[in-house]
């Protein structure tokens, strides 16, 4: 399961980030070329999120709209 293969990213983040003096340089060689496809795979799922994120974005702003129009005729006959 891709969740379980890309677990361990977050903590080899965090010690990119928070402990970069220290950083075994061999580890970050070995993980740019072995494990490369995970980040792919994880920009594939981000991309889809946002994609569909947008769909439903783009769905309510569809109804808000038609909702405003339609309260404006109402507001025309008051």
């Amino acid at each position: 399961m891709f969740v379980e293969s890309i677990r361990g990213m977050a903590g080899f983040r965090n010690i990119l980030v928070h402990e970069y003096a220290t950083v075994d340089l061999k580890q970050v060689y070995n993980v740019l070329h072995t494990r490369l496809n995970d980040f792919r795979e994880f920009a594939r799922h981000v991309d889809i999120y946002i994609g569909s994120s947008r769909k439903s974005v783009g769905k309510l702003m569809s109804i808000a709209q038609h909702s405003m129009a339609s309260d404006k005729g109402k507001r025309a006959f008051l």
